[in-house]
């Protein structure tokens, strides 16, 4: 059997920049939840020192404070430059994804009871045998099915595919992840 992809430049980008934007909502929403704890450790560490004028022996619960402060601050920083690292990666493959598959007219998986062959303007790309499918993921959007090997994992756009093709495949996945359980 044999399932067909259009590769459609406007709406992979769409799902790609709706992707981006849900994960960049999340991130700063995390990072803002961070500010209020980071506040917080500095006022008390404030405090701790602006109590030593009562006793002395303050300042080490202000120095205390003020290692947790600089130790959970340095924390979400690092966090933030990690995160901003990753999205401007993931920006990258995206744009090189894009690069790659627009000049491609011909993209198509051919399976039968052994394995699935990928295809690209007709020349055999890879091929993946059925034990090594681990998992499949859906929504409304793609299908995501994962392999053993990271770099066979199938990524498939409803968009750029017919309906009842896709939803053969999509069984015949499942069916064969079924059966091996």
């Amino acid at each position: 059997m044999e399932l067909r992809l259009t590769f459609k430049k406007r709406e992979i980008a769409d799902l790609y920049q709706e992707s981006f934007e849900t994960w960049d909502k999340e991130w700063t929403t995390y990072f803002k939840s961070r500010s209020l704890p980071t506040i917080t450790l500095l006022c008390i560490t404030i405090l701790s020192f602006g109590l030593t004028f009562v006793h002395f022996d303050w300042i080490y619960y202000g120095a205390i404070f003020l290692i947790f402060t600089v130790i959970y601050y340095l924390r979400t920083r690092r966090q933030k430059r990690i995160n901003d690292k990753e999205l401007t990666k993931w920006k990258e493959a995206v744009d090189s994804f894009m690069r790659k598959y627009e000049n491609i007219d011909d993209i198509k998986y051919i399976y039968d009871n052994e394995k699935i062959q990928y295809f690209e303007q007709g020349k055999q790309i890879d091929e993946i045998l059925w034990n090594n499918i681990t998992s499949m993921d859906t929504n409304d959007k793609w299908i995501y099915v994962y392999t053993k090997d990271p770099k066979q994992n199938i990524w498939i756009p409803r968009v750029t595919t017919d309906k009842e093709e896709l939803e053969l495949f999509e069984r015949t996945i499942e069916t064969r992840l079924q059966n091996r359980r």
